[in-house]
């Protein structure tokens, strides 16, 4: 941006839930849960693949997830292919998610497809539901997953 010139108001919009999405990504790579719940919203709904039901609830996220399962550590996580829709007051991310978790004592690579969808509230962007299932195109013909491909660029 040249000088002083003032950011429009969609774009200062688009940047705030870009920036949001980005500080997600990140914290939960890096295993910075405080940071990564910091960006829901306390009425956030979460469907995952490893549970049979959706969580209603930021609250039900964090003991489902980070309090239950045996020894469950992000590693590491990466977005690329990522699609965005930018409102007034909501926004959605489609991206492809690569992961590498360990749990019960082993290492595995996820390779999923995620959508992330925000709301702007009066305190700012917040996410309100995550939805994560598996890339199509890590599925065998047999149905076996197999590894994430090589991470792609930062969330943009």
């Amino acid at each position: 941006m040249a000088g002083d010139e003032v950011p429009s108001t969609a774009s200062r919009r688009d940047e705030d839930v870009r920036e949001l999405a980005h500080r997600l990504v990140a914290a939960f790579g890096a295993g910075d849960l405080e940071t990564y719940f910091a960006c829901f919203a306390d009425d956030a709904t979460f469907a995952f693949p490893t549970h049979p039901e959706v969580l209603t609830s930021l609250q039900a996220h964090r003991r489902q997830r980070w309090e239950h399962e045996d020894a469950f550590t992000v590693l590491g996580c990466a977005t690329s292919e990522a699609h965005w829709q930018v409102w007034s007051d909501a926004a959605v991310l489609v991206h492809r998610v690569a992961t590498t978790v360990r749990a019960a004592g082993s290492e595995s690579a996820l390779d999923e497809r995620g959508t992330i969808v925000f709301h702007r509230r009066a305190q700012g962007w917040r996410a309100v539901h995550e939805h994560l299932f598996v890339h199509p195109g890590a599925i065998r013909p047999t149905g076996t997953a197999v590894a994430a491909p090589t991470p792609g660029a930062p969330v943009s």
